[in-house]
């Protein structure tokens, strides 16, 4: 079995470049959060709509609708401390 060791190359080469990536990453972290949440308060919806006269299936309902709006109420804040922070340090 022959294994072929390949060198990796990066584009990281100042301090700078590990900002973006980080900012890269958050963004896509955040987006998915969102799309997440969003299908979630949906899927919430269905059961509030469809329990009918179970208590339990509209409890369930609730708690995913509710638990769903926190987290992407924090998402939103948490990038509003940070676009917040970044103009005090005087980031461009």
């Amino acid at each position: 079995m022959f294994v072929k060791i390949v060198q990796a190359t990066s584009s990281i080469n100042s301090p700078n470049d590990v900002i973006d990536l980080v900012n890269k990453v958050g963004g896509f972290l955040y987006a998915v959060i969102i799309a997440a949440g969003v299908l979630i308060i949906l899927v919430g919806a269905f059961h509030i709509l469809t329990a009918g006269d179970k208590k339990d299936a509209f409890e369930k309902g609730k708690k995913q609708i509710f638990y769903a709006a926190a987290a992407v109420v924090i998402a939103v804040l948490a990038t509003g401390v940070i676009k917040i922070i970044e103009e005090l340090a005087g980031k461009q």
